[in-house]
């Protein structure tokens, strides 16, 4: 079987797709009674489509990590009860909807405590301001005439499922997409996979568990 790349060598929207793909299969494998209900699935198979998506278009290569994947991923803070809240994730992808983002009035004072409802009672502190957002190849969303379609932006095209999804069921495909994330970046590298990369193995040797070192002090030989 082929090993899975690491998400740095990620070159196009195909391999976006594989490997998500992967990614599901390996962490499927570390606990595969464990996850979200099977109509929510392909739900979490697009969150993670279109985050992978955005570090790949959007950002600078050196941010096509699992830690910046991590990053985005706690930025989707929810709030069930707040019908206007909107997340930090939310309103990334707001902005690459919209070409504008949210930016404190200069004029005016930000008041403490203050969720980020954007309701038009509320954001009366807030101003748009043209998003200097840059897919990698030149696209602008801030030089979109129109809403940018979802068709023609893949992020977007992945995102646009998970839009719809409801506060609830958003949050619980967070909160298991966070956890397989750490399984990924944390699993025993030591146990023959097929998608366990070669870089994979090459960190859990430099890196011994706590309990090997220990171990060691105990038989009075030198770490």
């Amino acid at each position: 079987m082929d090993v899975m790349k690491d998400i740095s060598e990620i070159e196009g929207y195909e391999d976006v797709v594989t490997w998500c793909r992967d990614f599901f299969s390996a962490t499927d494998s570390i606990h595969a009674d464990i996850g979200v209900s099977p109509l929510l699935y392909r739900s979490e198979r697009n969150l993670l489509m279109s985050l992978v998506s955005y570090l790949f278009d959007y950002l600078p290569s050196e941010d096509l990590t699992t830690d910046a994947l991590l990053t985005l991923l706690s930025m989707a803070e929810t709030k069930p009860d707040d019908y206007g809240w909107k997340s930090p994730l939310d309103l990334l992808f707001m902005e690459l909807e919209t070409g504008k983002r949210y930016a404190a009035r200069p004029d005016r004072e930000e008041p403490i405590g203050l969720s980020r409802n954007l309701l038009p009672a509320d954001d009366s502190y807030l101003v748009q301001i043209p998003s200097p957002l840059k897919r990698r190849d030149g696209y602008k969303p801030s030089e979109c005439e129109y809403f940018p379609s979802p068709d023609k932006d893949f992020t977007l095209r992945c995102w646009l499922p998970v839009k719809s999804l409801s506060r609830v069921d958003f949050a619980l495909i967070v909160s298991d997409l966070t956890c397989r994330t750490l399984d990924f970046k944390y699993r025993d590298v030591s146990v023959a996979h097929p998608l366990i990369t070669d870089e994979d193995k090459s960190i859990a040797k430099r890196h011994k568990p706590f309990g090997f070192r220990r171990d060691k002090r105990q038989k009075g030989q030198s770490l």
